[in-house]
């Protein structure tokens, strides 16, 4: 996706997604488009109130129409290590502006001293127009795009006044200094940012350097103002120049499996091999990549006579119903070998892996069906 940020060659712009073609229509872009914003309450778990404070806040997104939406609400436990697990509340289909809302909770770190069952948290939407919203909302929402470009009026209300960095003829990168991203600390799941202000000498030297907006991530934001500060560009002296660096969110594990022995239905009659005459397909939701959050889902399902997978339900799934509701689709799509009089019981668990083995999130995200209680032909 195109960027126009003037430093974007001093960033790591990697997008972990799901499979192609999985972005819904965009229409075009329009001079009424908002942010739309959610914020969430504070969490109730019994007796005990976790302020609102402590949550991770969900990515903006644009919206067409600059109109509150209804509240959301969802449940979930937290565990030992303040953790949240087992949410539920709306799927949110395919509108942008709700996709991040589950995981943002579930990347959220609770200070907790115990675990705590029976949580809750709404949500409210506040939306605001491109001339109104922070501008750290906006330059939040150039970070990571969730629906097309952020139209012109809110690129003019990102860049400083009296500034010509965006003139032609731009100026070149002649040396790009890059933090060890690899080396940066921050939670899992959380995809920080820092944008550093800058002029430039005539010998294409930065000065002025100045911090104006970030996740305050301390590390990073550091990072950022020495590694702007050693790099070099063509084309000075120019003022109110932008650049940002961001690092991608690193692995967040799900919580623990269950044992799908325990739910596989009496009067099961699937047998635990067998080869998939239509392989499912294997779609990672990208939502929760985009955080790079784990999760796994146990699906169960039967098998007519011709192949085809039916009465497909979620068993179990963690850390959200998200994961379930995505698997569905993916045993849905599937199709077994023909057999005489089909099957019943059929049990099956799909993991989400961020990578193999990767601490820091530069390799694909992928899907993976591990089989158990599928019938042989």
């Amino acid at each position: 996706m195109q960027s126009k940020w003037s430093g974007a060659a001093a960033c790591i712009s990697i997008m972990l997604s799901g499979s192609p073609g999985s972005a819904s229509v965009l229409p075009p872009p329009s001079s009424s488009q908002s942010l739309q914003r959610w914020f969430p309450g504070d969490v109730r778990c019994g007796a005990t109130t976790l302020p609102a404070a402590s949550i991770r806040r969900p990515f903006v997104s644009l919206s067409w129409a600059n109109l509150a939406t209804p509240p959301r609400t969802y449940q979930f436990g937290i565990d030992a290590n303040g953790y949240p697990f087992s949410i539920t509340g709306p799927v949110s289909g395919y509108d942008p502006g709700t996709s991040d809302i589950a995981p943002s909770l579930a990347a959220t770190h609770f200070k907790v001293s115990a675990a705590h069952n029976s949580c809750e948290v709404t949500y409210t939407s506040k939306p605001a127009s491109l001339m109104d919203a922070p501008v750290g909302d906006l330059i939040s929402y150039t970070i990571t795009p969730t629906n097309g470009r952020l139209p012109e009026q809110g690129w003019a209300r990102i860049r400083p006044a009296g500034g010509d960095c965006d003139q032609e003829p731009r100026a070149q990168w002649l040396r790009v200094i890059l933090p060890d991203f690899t080396r940066l600390g921050g939670e899992p799941g959380a995809r920080d940012w820092s944008v550093v202000s800058y002029d430039l000498d005539a010998k294409g030297r930065p000065k002025a350097l100045k911090l104006i907006e970030s996740t305050r991530n301390p590390v990073l934001d550091r990072a950022a103002l020495k590694s702007m500060a050693e790099s070099r560009q063509t084309g000075g002296p120019r003022r109110g120049c932008l650049n940002p660096y961001h690092r991608n969110a690193t692995r967040l594990p799900p919580p623990s499996d269950v044992d799908m022995e325990k739910l596989r239905p009496t009067g099961a009659t699937c047998l635990k091999e067998v080869d998939w005459e239509k392989e499912p397909v294997l779609r990672y939701p990208e939502s929760w990549s985009r955080r790079a959050i784990e999760g796994w889902a146990i699906i169960g399902f039967d098998v007519a006579p011709w192949g085809a997978t039916g009465n497909v339900r979620v068993l179990a799934s963690e850390p959200s119903n998200e994961f379930g509701e995505a698997a569905i689709r993916i045993i849905s799509e599937a199709k077994a070998p023909s057999n005489k009089t089909g099957y019943v019981g059929c049990v099956q668990r799909v993991r989400y892996i961020m990578g193999p083995g990767a601490a820091y999130p530069s390799t694909p995200a992928r899907a993976a069906v591990q089989h158990y209680g599928y019938p042989s032909s």
